[in-house]
């Protein structure tokens, strides 16, 4: 988070935004690609873990993500949505990353 409020220039930049933000921006919208990003996620297993539940994000976001955890639910199995979270949260760090202009420079 540190290195992202550099590059941000965002002091006050909390987990929040983070996940507000990439999870209203990156969010798949057909369900096979939800989960094949969670599975590989899941079998990549590099250290990423799920994001804590107890962060706080906007309202139309967690009524997006309750949905989509129903939905995945149905379509491939329980316990895949923590998985899914941490690949968008990491694709959309990634595409921060390689938009902005160096932090240090």
């Amino acid at each position: 988070m540190n290195r992202l409020r550099k590059m941000l220039r965002r002091r006050g930049l909390g987990t929040n935004h983070v996940w507000n933000s990439a999870l209203a921006v990156m969010t798949p919208a057909d369900l096979d690609v939800c989960v094949e990003w969670a599975r590989a996620r899941r079998q990549a297993s590099d250290g990423i873990e799920a994001p804590s539940r107890s962060t706080t994000v906007h309202p139309a976001v967690k009524e997006a993500m309750t949905d989509l955890e129903g939905d995945l639910r149905e379509h491939a199995r329980h316990g895949l949505v923590g998985y899914l979270i941490a690949e968008i949260i990491s694709r959309f760090l990634d595409r921060l990353e390689a938009e902005l202009p160096d932090a240090n420079g």
